[in-house]
């Protein structure tokens, strides 16, 4: 019933708000366990239609994903895991909708395939411990129930890197969420935790070396309390060069070879972290090599470096992830600069790189060049000509982004936000040297002529010769290409929003003005393509209308007070 009651609540706000953005909405299971089928559903929250529904699931551990396709069931989407292809090691799946309009829905939002959602998968028990598990108890007195401490373990020695707190309460049936109160090292951290699907996690900003105490505390919905859990653990420092600096890092190796389908895999990879943090900040570098890499696809190779002063500036280089709003940068890998100033009232974001890296071409036949439908014609003089085109390519695509925002008592959030981005037409070169084309007779048929050119496979300087050999010429633009159109895009917006009753209920309002152009092949207009951009007369003027004796019906507007051409 409380299911069903959440899934009405949200198809309501869907309703409601359908103007904030699409999004995909999807709860993790809560009892994964080694035998018993697995059921993972998404409810897709968008103005447009789905194209695709994918789900990826994998053993922890492994590197390949195996692919289900989604079923729609009713107003949900469905994919079924058979239970004996589970394992106690750990589950890790994702889920991805292609959409409509071009747009993609996940979970987990950023980067699904390389960051993929991962469940703890209990082992097989037998029939009679599961009654046991599902048979109520009923006291009025304070109870003890089994509260499962998942991160840290006590009397746990972490990192500084893995202080995580999170705690279960699958096994407490009608817990009253609003009276969880967390306190860490005397602190009451509440606010700051994060409290759903029967998960309690707080992430703090920083844990100092030393022992750090836990508490928490809570009831049932009636009101009976329930006993309080505590623990400690103990943060471990890194090798102290000066003091007070500290300084870590691993590195790792590993090789797979797979069977899968009826093709072996055979991928390597290179990983290494390091660290060094000082009382008022550290700097991070990570890196990630693989040979899946290749240079006509985009990079999966991964160098970041990032700078922390504090709870107030975050700097990052390299490859980096950021989530600024639906309508501009929402999850997806930027490889460039990224500057966070947060000073907890205020906050300034500025985002400036690269979102797509150039690929020339493809490496196969017709993956660079190729002849486009009936490309021969014959002029009035007789002149035989082939028009080539090229195709397979991936410009360089820029990014800058800015956004400011204000959060007022954790409760009112307002901010505004701009956003460039633009296709770079030089980055893709017109000539590839051992490119290869096919053609066959079709191609070389002219108005029912058959030209004395050989089928077969051609490059562009062989096939240029071909068709010289027979009178022609070859025609090869240098831009409008059928491969595919550069664009840009500028995004100005602004959203509000505010938090209610600890956290359950969230309003946001979003507004934003796109101005995306589709094909920047000519570039921007000249003053005098904006002159007879609507009228033919070329006056000077944008839209001035005349009368039959030539006076001025309608004044426009002076291309002279236009500041730019």
């Amino acid at each position: 019933m409380m299911k069903r009651i959440q899934m009405a609540a949200l198809i309501l706000l869907s309703n409601l708000f359908a103007f904030s953005g699409s999004y995909l909405y999807h709860e993790p299971p809560l009892d994964v366990r080694v035998g018993q089928d697995l059921i993972l559903s998404a409810m897709p929250v968008s103005d447009n239609q789905v194209v695709e529904a994918q789900g990826y699931y994998r053993i922890k551990g492994n590197i390949s994903f195996q692919e289900i396709h989604l079923q729609n069931v009713q107003a949900t989407w469905e994919m079924k895991i058979n239970g004996r292809a589970l394992s106690e090691k750990g589950l890790e799946y994702c889920l991805i909708f292609k959409m409509t309009d071009g747009g993609i829905l996940a979970f987990p939002k950023e980067d699904p395939l390389d960051q993929p959602h991962e469940l703890n998968v209990l082992p097989m028990i037998f029939s009679n411990k599961i009654v046991d598990l599902l048979e109520p108890t009923f006291q009025q007195e304070s109870v003890e129930v089994d509260i499962l401490i998942l991160s840290p373990e006590p009397d746990a020695e972490i990192n500084p890197d893995d202080a995580v707190i999170a705690l279960s309460l699958f096994n407490i049936p009608d817990v009253d969420s609003a009276s969880i109160r967390l306190v860490v090292d005397g602190k009451d951290v509440t606010e700051q935790a994060e409290i759903s699907g029967g998960i309690v996690t707080y992430i703090p900003k920083r844990f100092k070396k030393g022992i750090h105490s836990v508490q928490l505390t809570l009831s049932m919905l009636d009101g009976t309390p329930i006993k309080p859990i505590s623990w400690t653990f103990s943060v471990l420092g890194g090798l102290v060069i000066a003091g007070n600096v500290d300084y870590r890092g691993d590195i790792s190796a590993r090789y797979l070879n797979e069977y899968v389908g009826e093709n072996f895999l055979n991928v390597g990879e290179l990983r290494g972290n390091a660290e060094v943090s000082v009382d008022f900040g550290k700097v991070k570098t990570s890196f990630r090599q693989t040979t899946r890499d290749n240079p006509y696809r985009q990079p999966l190779n991964r160098f970041s470096t990032a700078l922390q002063f504090g709870e107030f500036l975050d700097i990052r280089m390299g490859d980096f992830y950021r989530s600024i709003s639906p309508y501009t940068l929402d999850g997806r890998p930027v490889r460039g600069l990224s500057i966070d100033i947060d000073l907890k009232f205020v906050r300034l974001e500025v985002i400036q790189g690269q979102l797509n890296r150039k690929v020339q071409h493809l490496n196969k036949m017709n993956g660079a060049l190729l002849l486009p439908s009936n490309p021969g014609k014959v002029d009035t003089l007789g002149q035989l000509s082939f028009t080539m085109d090229r195709t397979g390519y991936t410009f360089d695509r820029e990014i800058t982004l800015a956004r400011l925002s204000i959060d007022l008592f954790s409760k009112f959030q307002m901010g505004v936000h701009i956003m460039k981005a633009k296709d770079d037409i030089n980055s893709v070169n017109k000539d590839i040297s051992g490119a290869s084309f096919s053609v066959d007779s079709t191609d070389i048929t002219v108005n029912d002529s058959l030209y004395n050119i050989a089928v077969g496979n051609y490059s562009y300087n062989s096939f240029t010769n071909a068709v010289e050999a027979v009178g022609g010429v070859i025609n090869f633009p240098d831009k409008n290409w059928g491969g595919r159109t550069p664009e840009d895009n500028i995004v100005v917006g602004f959203d509000i929003g505010t938090v209610r009753d600890k956290k359950r209920l969230k309003l946001d309002f979003s507004w934003n003005f796109s101005m995306y152009n589709r094909d920047i092949w000519d570039g921007p207009m000249s003053l005098a393509q904006l002159d007879t951009i609507i009228d033919d007369t070329a006056d000077g003027f944008i839209a001035q209308a005349y009368d039959a004796d030539g006076n001025v019906s309608s004044a426009g507007i002076d291309t002279a007070q236009i500041p730019f051409d």
